[in-house]
């Protein structure tokens, strides 16, 4: 027998608060009614689902000396929580089209359909909290990493890092803000 439904799983983050997601990609056997010899057909679809909603980053009250003064860490980045509230995103295109060149759908930007033609990064919807207590809310294209290639013991974990921050870097505008 064939299958009709095969669903795969990969995990991985999103890129640039490391959140954990999961990569999911379906595939349906459908039957065409009408078609010469009832034929099938195999569409896939790929979506994310958000595992780990909510990053707590680095103690406010660490600090190192500089100069003989205090240097606080979280000068360099103001916000202890960030929490993605997307859980699940819609179904996004090939991640081909989006890729880090050479990566495939390991390291790629989530993008869906624009209705004119081409892809659009989607914009996941965040909220982080800053050291005072104060809520921002906020959109954000990610890229995402798959597992294996954010793992240290790979031997090449932090060269990938490297390589999602200089396509980041090089996108336009739109795709990074």
């Amino acid at each position: 027998a064939r299958d009709h439904y095969v669903r795969v799983i990969y995990k991985g983050y999103c890129l640039p608060f490391g959140h954990r997601v999961s990569l999911v990609k379906i595939s349906e056997r459908f039957f065409m009614k009408g078609e010469p010899g009832n034929a099938a057909y195999v569409l896939q679809r790929m979506f994310f689902i958000v595992r780990e909603p909510v990053r707590e980053f680095a103690e406010t009250t660490l600090f190192k000396m500089v100069g003989g003064k205090k240097q606080y860490y979280h000068r360099a980045f103001p916000f202890p929580v960030v929490k993605l509230t997307t859980t699940v995103t819609p179904d996004i295109a090939a991640p081909e089209k989006t890729e880090i060149p050479g990566k495939g759908q390991s390291l790629f930007w989530p993008a869906i359909p624009k209705s004119g033609g081409g892809e659009e990064p989607f914009r996941f919807q965040y909220e982080a909290t800053d050291l005072d207590g104060n809520v921002l809310h906020f959109d954000l294209p990610a890229i995402f990493i798959d597992n294996m290639l954010a793992n240290p013991a790979s031997g090449n974990g932090l060269a990938n890092f490297e390589l999602a921050q200089q396509d980041w870097l090089a996108r336009p505008a739109h795709w990074r803000t």
